[in-house]
């Protein structure tokens, strides 16, 4: 016969007539003894010995014993490697189903404290201790604070959940509040949940005037900040503290130089750098020293000292791996050796080190660094000319950006612009109206203070959009005649600013990029290929040279960046047809190919239409870079004369779709019009 319970019973001592509510068992067994064991079973969250079974519910060795081979026997209990558990959620919901809550938890806290003395087993009873905790609870809260730091590597989320819930019942005059908390910063840092930090920093430290604590919670505060500046303010006010250790000096230190070097205030970074750096290795912090290296590596990469840059770099990321520390705990410096492997003519390097720490950020979850990498990806594939997975790349890191920051993307700093210059970027590329609306939406929103380097790399944002856009006069973002010189990350990009510059005519202001870039490559003796390689190109621009544009084309495949490469050669290309020079229009119908292959339309469609402007034939030239889709709505077009509505039902699309697809074909075939679509298609 089996148990079908009908009324609800109270519990009185006796475990007979147990309130069940559906058929599970023989009443025989699960009824005494074997119903005792059994709710032990159902609230345990894990297995049990029998002698564990025997000692939470008061049984005898020979009564447990015989209770569990009965429930055995009716499939009720499982057992493996002697660890008794309970078979079957409908089993467990019915046996437990009518207790009082209080017993349930009396008998889940019975079971916790056997299973908290076996090592190893913290995470799995940590979320049955998220239940029963309570003020003051030790025993608990250590269970806890021992399932966070098991936790905190495969699933940070959850360790900062034990982390927060330990600290919430210690005591606030317990000696042990502070080491949890400084287990749990770190978490929080990790898993971006900056408000949590604060209000446990205020409540723990700040309130209670511990100057050095109170400099620790604050470099910690800065390294959540998303704002550089807010950021800055944090490090100023652990600094100002009185009683402050060395060590957590030159770690607030490495966090305001970072921040002024991210904000451009170079003469500040300057002044402060060297006492910072000796401070550091006179506390013989591994963490301090390699982030100071790295600032200091960045300082003088953007005065043009790429060799000094490069070895302090490289000293940076071997200090950082003497320290034992964790590569995705190093934000933002971690990005910061890839980039030069990118720029220096290694990006597929690059990319292969930059796709390795996302990969190590995903298994981490490290919120924080996430967005990051995405953004210097977006970078090493622009360089890799592979301008549709970098826009897409930029896309990922913006929305990360945005959902883990809780800030749009700008040009407030340096880090925040690696995003907007690579889509600025592709925009001047591609052509693409929708690129462009998306970079002007950025441009609008942005509003850093008059003055500082983040407004005169807006500006120079501005003249590039302008570029695109045609605009002339009045119609200007941006008056070119006072743009200012800015350091950029990718000092490339003036190739791309110089060219834009000289074709609006705007000489005066190319010079000043031209003379930096001159500047530039005397330095370190005139060695450097990448140094080189821009004066040459920008030279060979300016001063309608030859044999710079020849060792700019070399130059640029050396550093493996094709996009520079078919500019380059365009430009030389074009250099001979102005000479009356064999091979020049061949060279440039390459280019233009080439760069269409790599998806920058624009810049194809500008050398077609030099060549036309010069009485070349080039129409049938794009025809080749049309994709399949392309061509078929190209045929559509031409062949029914449709509206994009009716063309989008007859192929199946949407009509946003279809007018995509015609601003591409327009752009690869330097065409503006259906009439000159129709006139392309006779000729081909």
């Amino acid at each position: 016969m089996w148990i079908l319970v009908e009324s609800a019973e109270v519990e009185t001592g006796s475990d007979d007539g147990a309130q069940i509510g559906t058929e599970v068992a023989p009443a025989d067994v699960l009824s005494g003894d074997g119903l005792r064991v059994a709710r032990v079973l159902a609230a345990a969250y894990v297995g049990l010995e029998a002698e564990e079974l025997q000692a939470v519910t008061g049984l005898d060795r020979e009564s447990a014993g015989t209770a569990i081979v009965a429930l055995q026997d009716a499939g009720l209990v499982a057992t493996l490697q002697r660890q008794h558990v309970l078979v079957g959620e409908d089993v467990r919901t019915a046996v437990l189903g009518h207790l009082p809550t209080a017993l349930v938890l009396g008998i889940k806290r019975e079971v916790v404290s056997f299973k908290a003395k076996q090592a190893g087993l913290a995470p799995f009873l940590a979320d049955a201790a998220l239940e029963l905790v309570h003020l003051g609870d030790r025993e608990i809260i250590d269970l806890l604070a021992d399932a966070m730091a098991a936790t905190a590597l495969s699933d940070p989320e959850a360790a900062a959940d034990y982390g927060l819930a330990a600290i919430e019942h210690v005591d606030s005059s317990s000696d042990r509040l502070g080491a949890l908390v400084w287990d749990l910063l770190p978490l929080l840092w990790r898993t971006a949940r900056r408000e949590e930090a604060r209000r446990l920093v205020s409540r723990i430290f700040i309130e209670r005037g511990q100057a050095e604590a109170e400099a620790r919670v604050l470099m910690w505060l800065a390294r959540l900040e998303p704002s550089p500046a807010e950021a800055l303010e944090h490090t100023r006010a652990g600094l100002a503290l009185r009683d402050v250790s060395d060590l957590t000096r030159s770690r607030l230190l490495s966090v305001q130089l970072r921040c002024l070097s991210t904000l451009g205030r170079a003469a500040e970074v300057d002044e402060q750098l060297p006492a910072a750096l000796e401070l550091a290795i006179a506390s013989g912090d591994p963490d301090s020293i390699s982030r100071l290296r790295t600032c200091d590596a960045i300082r003088h990469f953007y005065r043009g000292a790429f060799t000094t840059a490069a070895h302090l770099t490289e000293t940076a990321e071997s200090e950082w791996r003497a320290s034992g520390a964790r590569q995705e705990n190093r934000v933002p410096e971690m990005i910061w050796a890839p980039h030069l492997a990118a720029v220096f003519g290694q990006p597929e390097v690059a990319l292969r080190r930059v796709t390795g720490l996302l990969e190590q950020v995903h298994l981490g979850r490290e919120a924080l660094a996430s967005p990051l990498l995405h953004a210097e990806r977006s970078q090493v594939m622009l360089a890799l000319g592979r301008i549709e997975d970098a826009r897409d790349e930029a896309v990922v890191a913006a929305g990360q950006w945005e959902r883990v920051w809780g800030t749009e993307v700008g040009v407030s700093d340096r880090l925040a612009a690696i995003l907007l210059a690579v889509r600025v970027k592709v925009a001047w590329h591609r052509g693409e109206r929708v690129d462009l609306a998306e970079v002007k939406q950025v441009l609008a929103r942005s509003t850093p203070a008059a003055g500082t380097e983040s407004a005169k790399r807006l500006d120079w944002y501005r003249f590039l959009v302008d570029d695109v856009d045609g605009f002339v006069g009045r119609d200007r973002l941006v008056d070119p005649e006072n743009l200012q010189v800015v350091p950029w990350l990718d000092p490339s990009d003036e190739v791309m600013i110089v060219r834009a510059l000289l074709m609006q005519g705007f000489r005066w202001t190319a010079e000043q990029q031209v003379q930096r870039a001159r500047e530039r490559a005397a330095r370190d003796g005139g060695d450097h290929l990448f140094a080189r390689t821009i004066d040459a190109h920008l030279r060979g621009m300016f001063e309608w040279r030859r044999d710079l544009l020849e060792k700019a084309v070399v130059g640029w495949q050396e550093l493996a960046r094709p996009l520079l490469v078919q500019h380059a050669r365009s430009d030389l290309g074009s250099k001979l047809l102005e000479d009356g020079q064999p091979g020049g229009l061949e060279m440039m119908l390459a280019a233009q190919t080439e760069l269409a292959a790599l998806g920058a339309h624009r810049d194809a469609w500008r050398i077609r239409q030099y060549l036309r402007l010069r009485g070349f034939q080039v129409d049938q030239a794009g025809a080749e870079a049309l994709t399949p889709m392309e061509a078929r709505v190209a045929q559509t077009a031409v062949l029914t004369g449709h509206t994009v509505s009716r063309m989008a039902h007859d192929l199946g699309l949407s009509p946003h779709t279809v007018s995509t697809h015609l601003r591409h074909i327009y752009l690869k075939l330097g065409i503006t019009s259906r009439a000159e679509l129709s006139a392309w298609a006779d000729d081909v």
